[in-house]
This record gives structure tokens, C-alpha cells and sequence, in this order.
């Protein structure tokens, strides 16, 4: 590592913010900067993610805002932001933290490390390639370990191109720690789509058998031991980690495990270099842009704001977005329970659609005084609910008043129609 004396630092360019890595949570982050700030000196450091864009389709570069990022980086060029089509380092010196590219040095008050891309195209899923890219000519049968979001996702896309999908887990219930509930209906969409799903797996093995080239699962549930042979076997590269929402998000930690490692950050996503913040797939938790765009932001309103308690993950929307979407926000009935308060637990539904055989479900949790602690929706109108309810959870209107606040959705203005409430749970 280079020794920089702190006099040579007039030289290098100093930024308020440098982000690490033109991410969809990097890129949102500058533009949540230009938009909060000002005159910020922002630096966007693409560090490679030009390898990931170039794999994907020009329609799905951008998901989060449905817009070329090469577009995103120009637009964000012209605003001011610093754009450096590079890769680098960051090197903490006695003095100061400098980033160093293979043709710039800067430095910056604060750093953001966003999803590193070799990190990002671990994760992504195998019907990215070519023998799943297309619709297949003879069906496999998959077996995936695993019930987390991103597997629950490659279950669906896999037995919509006509594939056998098992998906195991070692929890009774996909998404393991979710509500339970929501879980089972879940569960059952998932059935109806062909995704045979084997929960409490122990023991679970794959063995490779080079004839008839099939891999071997075996594993015990329900007191009983079972094998399955499958054509092709998923269990994504991060490690399992028990969904445990509000605790787990992330959960600190500074060792290595399996063939990821994490970053140890504190409650405001300070790794332990106060100057050097991190955020989505570096941190210990689930893949998700929306969670790790909105931590992106939050790292912005801390450095350009005086935005000074840790971050809440609590009005942080989450969803799957399969064919029938399936979204959440804040605490599910465990845990609202578990605050030893009185909730009130209401029930609506969509009508069927034609395209699927279980109808959309709502379920939302409120306290004594009728403000809301934490909702799941699953169906055609989700994501347009659940971004609702988040207004209404963030601005503390009571479910009373937003029942009465009139919707242009169909299905939600028949979610509100149904909405009825169930006992009281709690003491």
C-alpha cells in the first residue's frame, strides 16, 4: 500500500461523498444526493458494473427505475456527479481515506460501498444461461436448497418454462421466520404453479452420480427418509441465514463464511473505518435492491443531513415480485405480539384472476389506536398497496382514515372493501 503524506493531499480532488460501484442502490444514491444536497461534490465510482450490464437486457438493466444505466450515468454527469468509469481500491492511510483508481486518486469525507459486482452476478440465477435462457425444448427436473426470496423466484421462473422444481428447506415454512400465515399462502401459490415445496429437511446431501448424470438428494422430514434424483441442482453461494427480519438486516458480522465475506457495520452502516459506510450485498442479510437502495439513501441523508439515529428497517417495503407479487412492510404477527401491547389483525381480499386459482390476500396488523405496525399483500394490486400503506405507516394515518380515502386500483378498492378486522391478539 502507498504512503500518502498528508501534504500531497491538496493535489487529489476531495468529495463530500465518493460512492463505490454504479449499483442500482450506487446510482440512486447519487441522485438521491444531487436532489438533498447542495452544491455536493459527489464522486460515482463505477468499479466494474459495466460487466453486469452488458449480460443483461437493455429492459431489465434497470428494474428499480426502468432506465438505461449508461442513461442514468449521463443524466447524473450532466447534474454534476463526478462519474469515473474505473476500478479501485480504497486505502485508510494515518491521515485520510483515498481511493485509488488505475488512473485518478481521490479522497472523500465519506465513502458508500455498494454491491460489489463479482458479489452481484454470484447470486444471479441459472436461467440466465443458455440452457434455460429459452424456452426449453425437454423438461429437467430441479432441485433447489433453499427457501429464500431469490430461490422462491428461480422455483417460479423454472416451472414456468415447464421444468419439476423441488425446493427444499430445513424450515417447516418458505421464507423461514416470516409470518406464518402469509407463509402458508405463499406456500400454497407456489403449489399451484408446480414448485413442490419439502420443509424440516435434515441431513440434507447431493450427491453427483455420473451415470446417469443426475444428482442424488437425500435428506429426512417428518421422521421419514426420502430421495429425489434431479437433472440440475441450485443452492445459491451466499449462505443460508435465518430470516429473522428486523435482527437480521443486517447482522454484524466480520468473519468469513462460505464464499462470501461481509462487512462488520454498525447500526448507522459504519464499517469499522468511521469514514467508510456499506450497504446492500456487502452487508450480512437478504438480496433485495429495494432494501439496499433505501440504505443507500440513508447514507446520503447522514453525511449531507443531520440525519444522526441508525437506520430503520421497519418502513422498508420488500417484496417477491412473482407473477402474483407478494410485499410486506414492518413487523409480522410474531413480532408485533411479542411488544406485549394489544393488535388488531384485519383480513382483505382481491377477486381471482384468471391467471391465478387462490385469491389475493391482505393482511395488515395494527395497534390499540388503529395506526398500522406492519402489512403483507399478495396479489395483482401489492406493490401499489403496500407502497399506500408505507405513506400511511410513515405519516401515522390510523387504517380508519385511509379505508376512506378513495383508490383508483381495482383490486385495492377490494382489499378495502373486505378488509374485516379478526380478535385481538395480545395481552
Amino acid at each position: 500500500m502507498p504512503v500518502v503524506e498528508w501534504g500531497l493531499l491538496h493535489k487529489i480532488r476531495m468529495y463530500d461523498l465518493a460512492i463505490i460501484g454504479a449499483s442500482p442502490e450506487g446510482l440512486s444514491a447519487a441522485q438521491r444526493g444531487i436532489q438533498t444536497a447542495k452544491q455536493p461534490r459527489i464522486a460515482l465510482i463505477t468499479q466494474g458494473w459495466e460487466r453486469a450490464w452488458a449480460q443483461k437486457e437493455p429492459a431489465e438493466q434497470n428494474s428499480e427505475s426502468g432506465t438505461d444505466p449508461w442513461e442514468c450515468l449521463r443524466q447524473l454527469a450532466a447534474l454534476g456527479v463526478d462519474v469515473i468509469p474505473e476500478e479501485g481500491t480504497i486505502q485508510p492511510t494515518e491521515t485520510a481515506c483515498l481511493w485509488q483508481g488505475t488512473q485518478r486518486t481521490l479522497t472523500a469525507r465519506a465513502f458508500l460501498l455498494t454491491t460489489d459486482v463479482d458479489r452481484y452476478q454470484a447470486t444471479q440465477h441459472p436461467w440466465t444461461s443458455s440452457n434455460t435462457a429459452q424456452p426449453a425444448a425437454s423438461t429437467n427436473t430441479w432441485g433447489i436448497w433453499g427457501a429464500l426470496p431469490q430461490n422462491l423466484l428461480l422455483a417460479q421462473q423454472l416451472a414456468h418454462r415447464g421444468h419439476a422444481v423441488h425446493l427444499f428447506s430445513r424450515n417447516p415454512h418458505p421464507l423461514p421466520g416470516e409470518d406464518r400465515e402469509m407463509s402458508d399462502w405463499l406456500q400454497r401459490y407456489l403449489a399451484t404453479q408446480g414448485v413442490t415445496f419439502w420443509g424440516n429437511c435434515q441431513g440434507f446431501s447431493a450427491e453427483w452420480i455420473p451415470d446417469p448424470q443426475t444428482h442424488r438428494l437425500s435428506f429426512t422430514t417428518g421422521g421419514q427418509f426420502h430421495q429425489r434424483q434431479v437433472d440440475q441442482f441450485w443452492q445459491l453461494p451466499l449462505p443460508a441465514l435465518p430470516w429473522q427480519w428486523l435482527q437480521q438486516i443486517p447482522a454484524f458480522t466480520p468473519e468469513r463464511e462460505s464464499k462470501a465475506s461481509y462487512l462488520a457495520v454498525n447500526d448507522c452502516l459504519q464499517t469499522t473505518h468511521p469514514q467508510i459506510f456499506a450497504c446492500g450485498g456487502w452487508l450480512k442479510g437478504y438480496t433485495s435492491p429495494l432494501i439496499a437502495i433505501q440504505e443507500g439513501h440513508y447514507v446520503v441523508d447522514r453525511v449531507f443531513g443531520d440525519r444522526q439515529g441508525p437506520i430503520d428497517y421497519a418502513p422498508i417495503p420488500f417484496g417477491l415480485d412473482l407473477p402474483l407479487p407478494w410485499y410486506r412492510i414492518g413487523l409480522n404477527e410474531q413480532q408485533a405480539t411479542e411488544q406485549g401491547e394489544q393488535i388488531h389483525i384485519y383480513h382483505g381480499y382481491e377477486a381471482y384472476q384468471p391467471d391465478s386459482p387462490l385469491r389475493g390476500f391482505c393482511k395488515i396488523l395494527t395497534d390499540q389506536q388503529d395506526h398500522i405496525l406492519g402489512a403483507h399483500w399478495f396479489g395483482h394490486s401489492a406493490k401499489a398497496g403496500i407502497s399506500l400503506l408505507t405513506l400511511a405507516w410513515e405519516e401515522g394515518i390510523p387504517l380508519r382514515t385511509l379505508k376512506k380515502m378513495p383508490v383508483v386500483v381495482e383490486g385495492m378498492a377490494q382489499v378495502w372493501q373486505t378488509l374485516k378486522p379478526s380478535p385481538t391478539v395480545g395481552q
